[in-house]
């Protein structure tokens, strides 16, 4: 009769497929079909975006919706490969693609995410250097300069991810890694390299876009206060010239009594003759011939009202991406707690509402628990 050992009751091994377990048919059903409605939405919306910049002249000629396109082709991206085969792996309980789809899927998955985030830093700095720079900014963001930075990013990352996606278990010599029923980054099996990556990165570049934020905020503020301060120069330099204009176009006409009122002779008056005065007053020119009067008033005038109408769109803009980094934040905060939670102590630390709440990524948590258990 063959031996069977079974695991100890103090350190019990996780089923690998028992995850679809903790679920009902109809609770699987439900959940697979809300994220089968938001990759739907994803994906969708991000092709209109991309659809709109390829066929809109005036959408292409505005050089920062070069960033707007990338953060789209990103999350389509996402929305294709990334959450797919996360639903996939949802439903089934396990990974079912192998080791090279495994290794391609994690390197498509991390970029792309970094480059999503990325992407939204990009945009800050972009409308940081727009509120700025004035009119130095259609001389300094150009669309090749633009283009370049892109291209630079997505070789980093993709050559980092790759880099540690094929070459961490050659160089460390882990292989610890289940390929057949799980699917998961190499280096997460060692506890340093995860919160380094989550803590230092993330951190970094949450804190970074957050302090450009706020530069934007304070720039739209203070050239708002700017903008007010000034008014319109026009308005007032006009009233004032219309009540000097009002006292200087008085007109004098002498009209003599004793003689014909055409051919009077102001100089002529004789000592029966008696002088009337009449004042006619006018009531000086309109602003629209004083701005023609002194030269560069309308230009002021309008040039106070494209500032103005400027600071408006900044203001949306800010609040935007504002709500964008937000958006993101929150929706990736929690899984870079846990994640960090979990390279310390495994689930066993880790919040019931965080982890259950996050089932659908900590997936390949699952089998990182695993790992654990068996070292």
């Amino acid at each position: 009769m063959e031996n069977v050992s079974l695991p100890s009751a103090s350190k019990p091994l996780p089923d690998e497929n028992s995850y679809d377990h903790r679920y009902s048919t109809f609770q699987l059903a439900m959940l697979s079909l809300i994220f089968s409605v938001i990759i739907t939405v994803t994906v969708i919306g991000n092709i209109l975006v991309i659809v709109a910049y390829i066929r809109d002249s005036r959408i292409r000629a505005t050089v920062s919706n070069l960033f707007i396109l990338n953060l789209s082709i990103t999350d389509v991206l996402v929305g294709v490969f990334s959450l797919t085969f996360n639903l996939s792996r949802f439903i089934k309980g396990f990974w079912p693609h192998g080791e090279i789809i495994c290794k391609l899927w994690s390197v498509l998955d991390y970029s792309v995410v970094n480059i999503s985030w990325l992407s939204i830093i990009l945009i800050s700095r972009d409308r940081y250097l727009l509120v700025s720079m004035g009119l130095k900014y259609q001389n300094y963001q150009t669309k090749k300069r633009v283009g370049l930075t892109l291209v630079v990013i997505w070789t980093i990352v993709v050559t980092f991810w790759v880099l540690v996606a094929f070459a961490w278990s050659p160089i460390t010599g882990s292989y610890s890694v289940n390929y057949k029923t799980t699917c998961f980054m190499e280096y997460l099996t060692n506890p340093i390299a995860p919160i380094f990556i989550n803590l230092v990165y993330f951190c970094i570049s949450f804190v970074l876009v957050f302090v450009i934020n706020i530069a934007v905020y304070l720039k739209v503020r203070q050239r708002s206060k700017g903008t007010v301060g000034q008014g319109p120069p026009t308005n007032q330099s006009a009233e004032s010239m219309s009540r000097r204009n009002s006292a200087c176009r008085a007109v004098l006409v002498g009209e003599s009594h004793l003689g014909d009122p055409g051919t009077a002779n102001p100089g002529q008056s004789g000592p029966g003759s008696s002088a009337d005065i009449t004042i006619h007053t006018t009531a000086g020119p309109t602003t629209s011939h004083l701005e023609r009067a002194v030269p560069g008033n309308s230009e002021r005038a309008q040039k106070v009202r494209n500032d103005r109408k400027a600071l408006v769109k900044h203001q949306k803009a800010a609040v935007v991406l504002g709500i964008l980094t937000g958006c993101f934040l929150l929706c990736w905060l929690p899984y870079i707690a846990t994640s960090v939670m979990f390279s310390f102590c495994g689930d066993a630390c880790i919040p019931t509402i965080l982890l259950k709440g996050q089932e659908y990524k900590f997936i390949e948590l699952k089998g990182h628990r695993k790992v654990l258990w068996d070292c």
